[in-house]
């Protein structure tokens, strides 16, 4: 599931089509901001978030 952040660290892999996203802050029920620490991965094909260690669902479809 891709949440939204603010202030994140995203290196782009462009000949990998892929973003990868790091920590930022996200804003929750009651105006409580979060702080994040994980990373997601953007397939900016499909646009499709996963987390890291997973195949890019567009890889997968070569592959598989």
């Amino acid at each position: 599931m891709l949440i939204f952040r603010l202030f994140t660290t995203t290196p782009d892999f462009q000949d990998k089509h892929l973003l990868v996203t790091f920590g930022g802050e996200r804003i929750c029920q009651e105006n409580v901001v979060e702080t994040l620490s994980d990373i997601q991965v953007l397939d900016t094909q499909l646009f499709i978030a996963y987390p890291p260690g997973m195949v890019s669902p567009s890889i997968a479809s070569i592959i598989f």
